[in-house]
């Protein structure tokens, strides 16, 4: 837990959470974690998908 929480700016509850979901495996909770933190930045560049609705997307001026 402290490892992962060295590698990033993520809250305990979100560790715990993805470390239960991926059986204790480190490495796997931390791309996970990852992923989530990414996603808002990523969607803001490229737009959602095509036919997919995303309330985190920026707002196309």
């Amino acid at each position: 837990c402290a490892g992962i929480l060295s590698k990033g700016n993520f809250k305990i509850t979100e560790v715990i959470k993805a470390l239960e979901a991926n059986a204790g495996n480190e490495d796997v909770a931390l791309l996970e974690l990852q992923k989530n933190q990414l996603k808002p930045f990523l969607m803001r560049i490229w737009g959602p998908p095509v036919g997919v609705d995303n309330d985190e997307a920026a707002p196309r001026v």
